[in-house]
């Protein structure tokens, strides 16, 4: 067996490590701190949301004009390095709040989470952008796979560090808020390598595109949009399965606490089981969409998503959860994989800044949307049952996806 230096050589390995590192603080990190807001605190999930939502409205203003940027003067590195670098310093700004300020730490503490979101999500713009100077045509699925795979092996190691931290009560009095500042620490080192090595691969300016406003950048990347066959039904189709799985995830924590009743310890094992599904099916789409029409891939791994959310929102039985966690995980696995090695094959190098700013507005739109679903159904309906009904609706926003990938206005671009 030979390794293919084209998807394993120090440039796509620096790259892999990103997805890693995000994964340390996006998934783990937010895992624990959302408890440690609701739960050990008493903050209700709306303040908790609210920051989400107002990073997210500036990203759907600015994403698409990064990517333009990016693309037109050849800076989709630097806009890398400057994004990680809000990323970890708003991000330490969260866990000091937390730390030193007593009774108003955590509300400090939402404040400087609205940069980190902002940061956070923003940095999907130039990270993507980066994949066709990484591999060639045929290899995007696989490295899109990979990335996604490696994510979830950070995921794993996450949680296996966090959990004798919280089995021993953590270091300072605050286990949850200890487990997220040992996620900076790990993100922070594992970025390092791309913010030395992306540099190499920055890919080439586009001087010929005309100067733009932040306000025409949006309406411009679709007027750009319009011209790739395919692309403007998958970014409906992405918006909306986005919807459901970002909600679910922004929420995990607490569906366990508050459905199933399990501890912390529990939850972490759950996740591993999410984790590894998310793995195998990145990876298993990741050779799909390479060998087979990317299109119609998306379309199958849509399906199971979407059945088992639904599964997943009325299981009872603590022990048949850990199953259902591992085949939705391996089921969001596929849709993200799948999706994103989709849009990559439509698309040419000169616009990829500013569709992959569409593509980020697609997702983060969701990460407004979603939660307002879900707080109106849990304010609607009281107890157990209101997370469970919410969750199911969320189920039906990723079968409402399936839709838009169905509209076929003529052939779609190169090998879908």
């Amino acid at each position: 067996m030979t390794i293919n230096k084209a998807l394993w050589n120090k440039y796509t390995i620096s790259w892999y490590l990103v997805d890693v590192g995000t994964s340390f603080t996006g998934v783990i990190g937010m895992l624990y701190f959302s408890q440690w807001i609701v739960i050990d605190h008493g903050i209700k999930e709306v303040w908790y949301t609210a920051p989400t939502i107002i990073a997210t409205v500036v990203l759907l203003l600015t994403s698409t004009h990064v990517g333009w940027i990016g693309d037109k003067f050849g800076i989709h590195f630097r806009n890398f390095k400057w994004i990680v670098f809000g990323t970890i310093t708003s991000l330490l700004l969260v866990i000091l709040s937390g730390y030193f300020l007593g009774v108003s730490g955590p509300w400090f503490a939402l404040f400087f989470l609205c940069f980190y979101s902002y940061f956070y999500q923003l940095n999907l713009v130039p990270y993507s952008s980066f994949i066709k100077s990484l591999v060639g045509e045929k290899l995007y699925g696989k490295l899109s796979g990979f990335g996604l795979a490696s994510g979830q092996l950070g995921s794993v190691v996450g949680v296996l560090i966090v959990i004798p931290v919280l089995a021993m009560g953590g270091f300072s009095g605050s286990p949850r808020l200890d487990a997220f500042a040992i996620m900076l620490l790990l993100f922070t080192l594992c970025v390092i390598p791309a913010l030395i090595l992306l540099k190499d691969k920055n890919p080439k300016p586009q001087p010929q595109l005309l100067h733009q406003s932040f306000k025409q950048s949006l309406k411009n990347g679709y007027n750009e949009a319009k011209k790739f066959p395919g692309v403007l039904p998958l970014l409906l189709s992405f918006y909306l399965f986005s919807d459901a799985i970002m909600t679910a995830i922004l929420y995990f924590g607490i569906f366990l606490e508050k459905v199933l009743h399990v501890n912390d310890t529990t939850k972490s094992y759950m996740y591993l089981m999410v984790t590894l599904g998310f793995s195998i099916g990145a990876l298993l789409a990741g050779w799909l969409s390479d060998k087979y029409n990317r299109k119609k891939v998306l379309i199958f791994c849509l399906i199971p998503n979407a059945v088992c959310i639904f599964t997943v929102a009325f299981v009872t039985n603590v022990n048949l959860a850990y199953l259902l966690y591992l085949i939705l995980g391996a089921t969001i696995g596929s849709v993200f994989v799948a999706s994103k090695s989709y849009l990559t094959s439509l698309i040419s190098v000169e616009k990829q800044g500013t569709i992959f700013g569409l593509y980020t507005f697609s997702e983060k739109a969701a990460s407004i949307i979603g939660p307002l679903i879900w707080l109106f159904v849990i304010s609607q309906i009281p107890g157990a049952l209101g997370y469970r009904v919410a969750l199911f609706v969320l189920g039906l926003c990723t079968l409402c996806a399936i839709i838009p990938l169905l509209y076929k206005k003529k052939v779609d671009t190169f090998n879908q």
